[in-house]
């Protein structure tokens, strides 16, 4: 059964959210509590549900209008495999925010209510002692696949296999057939390794 969606490092403290350093230098300011609809009208408007743009700096936004009301961002800054990803309630104000390496949703993940208080936190990392480090370790050593390039042809994400945290890698050698592979996420034992022809598809 696969995680979905959580999300983020942040600090609530008596009532503020101060700024917090990412992985790979990523830096949450305030101001990303709520949504800049400033921004995003200036790159659409709510018949465009769904734009991108690329900041000063080279970090890309994709930001989302949604029919209920409400808004998503994601934000990677270039050359990073990390990606920060929120939701927010109509009113603007944050909803949820947690951070993923490519699928994979890393260190803790939080929810607010439509007041912006602190409702529920979530660690996904908990119960993997094989960390992404490792599991990037593992494939540049075994596969010769660098999972920190995102231009990878690569998949990754979190996933149970019976009651164990586990990862489950899909990367594509060639054009011709992938490789599915399956691993404890807390020994790094490769539990599945399973080639696809695209052919059979």
């Amino acid at each position: 059964m696969k995680y979905f969606f959580m999300i983020l490092f942040l600090f609530f403290l008596e009532g503020c959210f101060k700024p917090l350093v990412m992985t790979e230098n990523y830096q949450v300011r305030k101001g990303d509590m709520v949504f800049d609809l400033k921004k995003f009208n200036k790159f659409g408007d709510h018949k465009s549900s769904s734009i991108q743009y690329i900041l000063d700096d080279g970090t890309k936004v994709i930001a989302n209008y949604w029919d209920t009301g409400g808004y998503s961002s994601e934000i990677t800054k270039p050359g990073s495999p990390y990606t920060v990803s929120k939701i927010y309630y109509p009113n603007l104000k944050l909803k949820a925010i947690w951070v993923k390496f490519d699928g994979a949703p890393v260190g803790n993940s939080y929810a607010y209510d439509e007041n912006g208080k602190l409702s529920k936190q979530f660690n996904h990392d908990e119960g993997y002692l094989f960390s992404i480090t490792d599991l990037t370790t593992l494939f540049k050593k075994k596969y010769g696949i660098d999972l920190t390039k995102r231009e990878k042809d690569s998949h990754i994400d979190k996933a149970n296999e019976g009651q164990k945290p586990a990862y489950s890698v899909t990367f594509y050698p060639s054009s011709e057939y992938s490789i599915d592979v399956k691993i404890d996420g807390t020994t790094g034992q490769i539990l599945k390794e399973i080639k696809i022809n695209q052919t059979d598809l």
